[in-house]
């Protein structure tokens, strides 16, 4: 068994996950909101799609 983590390094590592968390969010958001409105049928971003279409791919 391990030993016991203090509060301290128990903060710090909730920290550091929400970091983390935070900049997966900030780096992946975009491109899964490009990836989803690039299947709209329209030539312009609208929000929400009006329809679907593989036309740019």
């Amino acid at each position: 068994m391990g030993r016991r983590r203090t509060p301290g390094e128990i903060a710090y590592a909730l920290v550091i996950g929400g970091l983390a968390a935070l900049a997966l969010v900030i780096l992946v958001g975009p491109i899964l909101v490009v990836l989803a409105t690039s299947f709209t049928d329209s030539r312009s971003i609208r929000f929400p799609p009006t329809g679907f279409s593989l036309r740019w791919y």
